[in-house]
């Protein structure tokens, strides 16, 4: 009977936390929304809400909102895995799983953020270099891929336009925009745009080179992709394979796995196994991640 209660009250403290969780997060949801009222569509105030989450859980070190975000997974991890299965080990062992989506799913994000970003901006600079051809000015053709373009590519060099309007040299504001975004190839275009402003040069023709290799550099990456794609299902397959074995032998046996699932060799067994795919799974995507 008290193994009972206890088990209640720690469960009604996991469920109280996770419904203290909910309302933090859903405060912190409005506060962005509130900061977003700039915002011109609706869709760009919700892409701008996840970007900024985003942010969040990958800042380092990690701010309030992401460690608050984190725990309510753990939290929500743990009460499912002790209802599905009736055992806290297990719970506690999902919501260790779960602790770390929140981030992963933030990474994922920003990758493909970031790849939508490369392929707007090759649009991007040759949009640029056909109003450089036109007899239009830098800002002007600036201006005018802002308002052709999707987001982010329209919302971040859009900062870019503003900042100039208020002052700040085109200099200064590329280099800003470099700092907001952390990438390569950006940095490149930057770098090559500040450089043939002070020296001189034919800077339609830089953009449309800049453009070109950027779009043969993602034509070979996407070939990569192709070839690896093999590799990333078959370290995928053999990391799923012995879950979904221990699975079904479970289901047509569960005598003979009880020992696994319930005593402190078969614990012993099982962090060996995770251990190990953990391990074959870093070598895997090492080898089939290729960078160019």
């Amino acid at each position: 009977m008290e193994i009972v209660l206890f088990k209640a009250l720690i469960l009604s403290a996991v469920f109280a936390g996770v419904i203290w969780g909910v309302f933090r997060i859903v405060s912190f949801f409005d506060s962005f929304r509130k900061s977003s009222v700039d915002k011109k569509k609706d869709k760009e105030k919700r892409l701008y809400g996840k970007e900024r989450l985003i942010n969040i859980l990958l800042q380092k070190p990690k701010a309030k909102g992401a460690w608050l975000i984190e725990f309510f997974s753990l939290a929500l991890g743990i009460t499912i895995g002790y209802l599905f299965s009736g055992r806290f080990l297990w719970g506690f062992v999902l919501g260790g799983i779960s602790f770390f989506i929140p981030s992963l799913w933030a990474k994922r994000e920003f990758r493909l953020f970031m790849d939508k970003f490369n392929r707007q901006l090759i649009d991007g600079l040759v949009l640029m270099a056909n109003s450089l051809r036109a007899g239009m000015s830098f800002f002007q053709g600036m201006e005018i891929m802002v308002k052709e373009s999707d987001w982010p590519l329209s919302v971040y060099f859009g900062r870019v336009i503003q900042e100039i309007n208020l002052g700040m040299s085109p200099q200064e504001a590329l280099n800003g925009l470099v700092e907001r975004m952390p990438d390569k190839e950006l940095k490149i275009v930057v770098a090559a745009i500040n450089i043939s402003r002070q020296t001189g040069g034919n800077l339609s023709e830089i953009m449309d080179n800049l453009a070109f290799t950027m779009r043969e550099r993602e034509k070979i990456q996407g070939k990569i992709n192709v070839l690896t794609a093999q590799g990333k299902i078959s370290g995928w397959v053999v990391g799923i394979i012995p879950f979904l074995l221990m699975f079904i032998l479970n289901l047509m046996s569960p005598e003979m796995m009880w020992p696994l699932f319930h005593t402190l060799p078969g614990y012993a067994t099982i962090f060996v196994i995770c251990f190990m795919v953990g391990i074959a799974a870093l070598i895997i995507k090492k080898i089939v991640s290729i960078d160019i």
